[in-house]
């Protein structure tokens, strides 16, 4: 059934394409623009030229190089990108891994700290660093 419903929409295009195609007028040919009378140019004036698109080819030349030529898996800068790509990814995760350990080791002092309340000594004793730090601060 889809088969030959697919046949018939091919065999006849709907009524609204065919009046398009009938009613629409054909392409107007394409008029001749006068030429435009070009000046003459002095030698300066083409040297300058000449000077410019040097330029500008060496610009594109030397983006080609940079950015898309010849550069691939086994390129010296992509080797060393991957080189810093892994480095960092250790060199972070041995950070992270030293953090997590502080963190750990702040937390069991404060624990142990929670766990024993200061004496009447170490009190003053804190309490006195606290005011030489703030009046040497």
């Amino acid at each position: 059934m889809l088969r030959s419903l697919a046949r018939a929409a091919r065999a006849r295009p709907p009524a609204a394409m065919t009046r398009r195609r009938l009613s629409a007028k054909p392409p107007a040919k394409p008029t001749k623009a006068e030429p435009v009378p070009q000046k003459k140019m002095t030698r300066e004036e083409v040297d300058a030229l000449a000077a410019a698109a040097k330029a500008q080819q060496r610009l594109v030349d030397t983006e080609s190089r940079l950015f898309g030529g010849g550069v691939g898996a086994t390129h010296p800068f992509v080797l060393t990108l991957l080189a810093a790509c892994v480095g960092l990814h250790f060199y972070n995760a041995d950070l992270q891994t030293k953090r997590e350990e502080e963190e750990e080791l702040l937390e069991r002092l404060r624990a142990r700290r929670r766990a024993r309340p200061l004496s009447a000594d170490e009190l003053d004793h804190a309490l006195a660093r606290k005011r030489r730090l703030l009046d040497a601060g």
